[in-house]
């Protein structure tokens, strides 16, 4: 590259221009794009919104066309290679990519930290797969398993149908702490508050989500204050 100084004039006249759109006037100055310089275009110029959905749809057409691991690694594969991304993937990466494909996609709205986003992500899944055993297991382990086992019965018996369809999560406060989310399920008109917390597992510091509600009313009971609309209280709980 080189730097060329121009009066004001001719800087206006650049505007944001490349040089494959705009060269100085002097003849002295070689003309034609200088070697080795490509046309600039971001990525993000590339791919805009209209672009990341069709992105998401040949994503989501990859992990269709084949169950099980090998259709969920072509299309953790397919991600990578449109979004730019190394195509080195453990394990929690295929799998997460599989779960990000079969299931609608997670609404936000609010303060959620990269832990408890993730973790809300896994809640919602789960009660849509209605697996017991997997939603239990995103418990604390160190709390009564009978308790989180009912309780997961309950979660999957009430929402699953809501689950499986459009979900918005409203996350209150900030996040990097205890965290209340608000679930509303759109298709059935359900709402379900929930906790999301850091808990020690194994030594390392992972979100889980509490599961003390064995009785089924009171999984399926709305505090007061919750709002019926996600955004009602901006996202901030009642002092």
């Amino acid at each position: 590259p080189q730097l060329i100084a121009v009066t004001d004039n001719v800087n206006q006249a650049k505007g944001d221009l490349d040089s494959g759109k705009w060269l100085p006037p002097r003849t002295a100055y070689p003309r034609g794009r200088p070697r080795g310089r490509r046309p600039s275009r971001s990525w993000i110029t590339r791919y805009r919104p209209k672009d990341r959905r069709n992105m998401d749809t040949r994503f989501f057409t990859a992990r269709r066309r084949g169950r099980g691991p090998r259709g969920v690694l072509v299309a953790a594969l397919v991600l990578g290679a449109l979004t730019g991304c190394s195509s080195g993937y453990d394990a929690a990466d295929v799998e997460y990519a599989g779960d990000y494909s079969s299931h609608p996609p997670l609404a936000v709205v609010g303060y959620p930290s990269t832990g408890t986003l993730g973790i809300t992500q896994q809640v919602v899944w789960r009660i849509a797969d209605g697996k017991v055993d997997a939603l239990a297991s995103l418990a604390d382990p160190d709390k009564d398993r009978g308790t989180i086992e009912k309780t997961a019965e309950n979660w999957i018996t009430a929402f699953r149908k809501g689950a499986g369809g459009k979900v918005t999560a409203e996350f209150y406060d900030e996040g990097s702490y205890r965290q209340t989310v608000v679930l509303y399920l759109h298709d059935t008109g359900q709402i379900k508050e929930i906790y999301v917390l850091p808990v020690n597992v194994d030594g390392k510091g992972v979100f889980r989500v509490s599961m003390a509600e064995p009785e089924p009313g009171g999984a399926t009971a709305v505090a007061p204050w919750v709002p019926k609309t996600p955004g009602g209280l901006g996202s901030k709980m009642v002092p």
